[in-house]
């Protein structure tokens, strides 16, 4: 089962307020504050945004790029220039991008490791991927919810495709997490209604995004044992090293 009303929200909110967006969730506030520095920092050139829905990062790095390339399996966006799985991008070459951003998409894919392989491959040498998974997450977008991952086997797998880890941060915590249950229904449940909904906004930022993630900062000792997600930098070697040895 899918969640239209989400989606219908998250779009209006990227088109029409996306500075408001990281207002309506603890766990997208964590998440843009790990992952836009990233992008802001190492994004350049060409980029290709692998499973991009309504692309909300775009706004914030396009002037720095050349190009900003979505890539999705349902056209969400018209702005989309490939549909497809990203377990088999066959219409991008290889080589062809500097960035490749997969954020929140990998936990959708059947075959994880083979997505990884793909955006190995569509990188040109010393290319960056900036990945984004949850680790915390009600099951969402039935029947296509799969996985969840721990930073150990995010590591093995991104090395056994080639890439090597770069720099690993966490999004928050169990807080978080509980408070996007709460965000979700406080947001989505009004945000469709004039000025109620911009008024919800604010309301949810106070009462719940704010002090989830005060909360996040008192009990960060929490992010090694109950974190809410990952965003990892990784870059790209020149060819895959094969299956790592030993277990961790």
């Amino acid at each position: 089962m899918r969640f239209p009303e989400r989606m219908m929200a998250n779009r209006d909110l990227v088109d029409r307020a996306h500075h408001l967006r990281r207002w309506t969730s603890p766990a997208l506030f964590g998440l843009d504050r790990a992952l836009v520095p990233m992008l802001q920092q190492f994004a350049h050139g060409r980029l290709i945004d692998a499973g991009c829905g309504t692309m909300p990062y775009r706004r914030s790095i396009v002037r720095q790029l050349i190009a900003y390339d979505g890539f999705d399996i349902r056209p969400n966006t018209p702005d989309a220039r490939y549909v497809g799985s990203i377990m088999n991008m066959n219409e991008v070459p290889s080589g062809e991008y500097d960035v490749a951003l997969c954020s929140e998409v990998l936990e959708h894919v059947p075959d994880p490791a083979a997505a990884i392989a793909e955006l190995h491959r569509v990188l040109n040498n010393n290319g960056v991927l900036l990945l984004s998974v949850p680790h915390l997450s009600r099951i969402h977008d039935e029947p296509e919810d799969y996985y969840r991952y721990t930073r150990y086997i995010l590591t093995r797998m991104l090395e056994d495709a080639g890439f090597v880890v770069s720099e690993t941060r966490v999004t928050g915590t169990i807080f978080s997490f509980l408070g996007h249950q709460l965000s979700s229904i406080v947001v989505l449940s009004t945000w469709h209604l004039p000025l109620i909904g911009y008024l919800m906004v604010l309301t949810n930022l106070l009462l719940i995004v704010l002090p989830a993630r005060a909360f996040d900062w008192l009990f960060r000792f929490l992010n090694g044992r109950l974190p809410l997600g990952y965003v990892i930098r990784a870059s790209k070697t020149e060819s895959p090293s094969g299956p790592t040895s030993g277990t961790l």
